[in-house]
């Protein structure tokens, strides 16, 4: 969840770095010598698309198997648990994406 929030932030991090010689020269020596396909962007990404990867099969695991199955109630509880963890860092990205932008306007007014 705490990585959902920064995301963002390791977004514009990444770019801002990217565009520093020797960072960007790492990055496309360290992709070549092994053979990457991905960049590091991509990996960045993977906790993120993971998630919602998660999110996708447990609801069609959950469509796909009988009510009265033992297995349903507890494809139920961890499908509403990951909703719930999905909401809330949801919830914690805005709030800090709030305080962030009143200490901008604070530090703007200073």
């Amino acid at each position: 969840t705490q990585y959902n929030e920064n995301y963002d932030h390791a977004m514009v991090t990444y770019e801002k770095a990217k565009k520093n010689r020797a960072f960007a020269q790492f990055l496309e020596k360290t992709q070549k010598e092994t053979h990457e396909q991905k960049d590091l962007l991509a990996y960045l990404y993977l906790p993120v698309q993971r998630m919602l990867a998660y999110d996708s099969l447990l609801t069609d695991i959950l469509q796909l198997t009988p009510v009265g199955h033992e297995d349903y109630t507890h494809l139920q509880n961890s499908l509403s648990a990951l909703k719930d963890i999905q909401y809330s860092a949801t919830l914690r990205a805005q709030q800090r994406k709030n305080i962030n932008k009143v200490l901008s306007i604070q530090n703007n007014i200073d």
